[in-house]
């Protein structure tokens, strides 16, 4: 068995050079890449000896990823595995700062009037969490990073945000809750209002009270409020909770994706993309941004599914006949359509399957490709080629060059993002169903692009293209009867 990494090792491109902790499922770091700082969370080894350890950990990334910006949640960077054989990593951002838990045990309780202030917004904050269909489950002082330099609490480790009940009982393998709410004790699974009361019990010990039985009285009002605020008016009841539908939308096994049987053993897979605000575009001063990617506040309004790669050649053939591809292979995507051709390859699924099949919009592209996260890839903020199918030999960011495969590469040769998308960046441009223009205003619910133009908007660039037209950002449009350049390619998205 191999040494788990410990300080001074690189773990991919990572320096690690500080022991911050351990979570749920992992070793937690300060670690360093490009200049700058990321906390770096490897997976347990005894963990991934486990069944279903290693999905458990693909867990916790999904839920980081589903996160909305919010100062009182984590950053989430990315998911790797560190080499073919090594562990499975997650890179968030790094947070300076002690406990909630050890700066009261060291310097004493806080003001009730600082109190009021910090979990005020810390209740809003999980409240937008709720609200993303996410429950923490473990919120506990020793799960509260006290950013003293921003004045900020910050909640962490979601190790055990992602644990599906088992037959209605919530298993906690080989551990305690620290702060426990009552469902937990009685072995009935937890709803939003368990982190509701596990808040609350932490700012009565951010006061000093040993009684951490309910509400202070002077944050009652607040943090109720907050919380009545809860995802369930935008949540289907489905007698599932919160996480179970977390867990079967996007989690790491295939068979809890939907999908549609073509016959002949070939299927397309769906992930479910759930409705959810994000940042859309590039914030000015960022490295590669063109002037077309302004950042913008986005709502998707409704969930919708994805197919979870783009079309491939056997999807293609069975549907439509023929195969206009120029590099061939079942499990690869088709290529040399136009959008006339991809629109009509969902119009014809939506016939055979009597679904509404379409083209994605741009704003419901990015905001799948991002999934959560606000980086140039889904998986930070480097690209050498080893990531996507991507030009590797003209690297985005530090870095020395890496592959370029010089055509297109089979469906899941690389990892998916956090909510289960393959070939996002690469492989194959997209087909959106948008005409390509400026974008204009910066808050904006469902965005369609203008109502006629020249051009349709392409996504996510192709494996001849460099990776920094490969961004989750990158805009490229194109006539839509044009076809030849053997990189366009399309995915399906279907109403949810």
């Amino acid at each position: 068995m191999k040494r788990f990494p410990a300080v001074g090792d690189m773990v991919g491109s990572y320096t690690l050079s500080g022991f911050l902790g351990r979570g749920a499922c992992g070793a937690v770091f300060k670690a360093q890449s490009g200049g700058q700082d990321y906390a770096l969370k490897i997976m347990d080894p005894v963990l991934a000896a486990t069944p279903g350890g290693l999905a458990r950990f693909k867990a916790e990334a999904l839920a980081l990823g589903c996160l909305p910006r919010h100062q009182a949640l984590p950053g989430f960077v990315g998911l790797f595995q560190a080499s073919p054989d090594g562990p499975w990593c997650l890179v968030m951002e790094y947070l300076e700062g002690p406990s909630l838990g050890k700066h009261v045990k060291t310097n004493g309780p806080l003001r009730p009037d600082l109190v009021n202030r910090l979990f005020g917004i810390l209740a809003e904050g999980i409240a937008s969490m709720h609200r993303a269909g996410v429950l923490h489950r473990d919120i506990c002082p020793d799960n509260l990073l006290y950013e003293i330099g921003s004045n900020r609490l910050v909640l962490i480790d979601f190790g055990v945000a992602t644990r599906v009940a088992d037959r209605g009982v919530v298993r906690i393998e080989g551990e305690l809750w620290q702060f426990p709410a009552p469902c937990q004790v009685h072995g009935i699974i937890p709803d939003f209002r368990a982190d509701a009361l596990l808040l609350a019990k932490c700012a009565a010990f951010a006061m000093g009270s040993s009684d951490n039985s309910g509400f202070p009285e002077f944050l009652e009002g607040k943090i109720v409020d907050e919380f009545a605020r809860g995802p369930w008016g935008l949540i289907e009841p489905t007698g599932l909770s919160a996480d179970c539908r977390l867990a079967e939308s996007a989690e790491y096994i295939p068979d809890n994706y939907p999908l549609i049987d073509l016959g002949a053993g070939i299927r397309i897979e769906f992930a479910r993309i759930r409705s959810g605000e994000f940042m859309m575009g590039t914030p000015s001063g960022f490295t590669g941004r063109d002037d077309d990617e302004l950042a913008r506040n986005v709502t998707i309004s409704r969930s919708f599914l994805l197919s979870r790669g783009p079309v491939t050649q056997d999807q293609w053939e069975r549907v439509m006949g023929g195969n206009p591809s120029w590099f061939r292979g079942g499990d690869l995507p088709v290529e040399q359509v136009s959008w006339h051709d991809a629109r009509l390859f969902c119009e014809r699924l939506g016939d055979l399957v009597r679904l509404p099949c379409r083209l994605p919009t741009e704003a419901e592209w990015e905001f799948a490709c991002r999934a959560g996260t606000g980086t140039a890839f889904h998986f930070g903020d480097k690209c050498d080629g080893s990531q996507a199918n991507c030009r590797g030999d003209l690297p985005f960011g530090s870095g020395e060059p890496g592959p370029n495969r010089k055509s297109t590469t089979p469906y899941g040769t690389f990892e998916p993002n956090p909510w289960g998308l393959f070939d996002m960046h690469g492989n194959v441009s997209e087909w959106c169903a948008d005409w390509y223009g400026p974008y204009d205003e910066i808050w904006l619910t469902d965005p369609r692009g203008p109502a006629t133009g020249k051009h349709r908007v392409l996504r996510g660039g192709s494996w001849h293209q460099d990776p920094a037209r490969c961004r989750s950002a990158y805009r490229n449009a194109n006539f839509p009867a044009f076809r030849g350049n053997f990189g366009y390619g399309f995915r399906v998205a279907v109403d949810a």
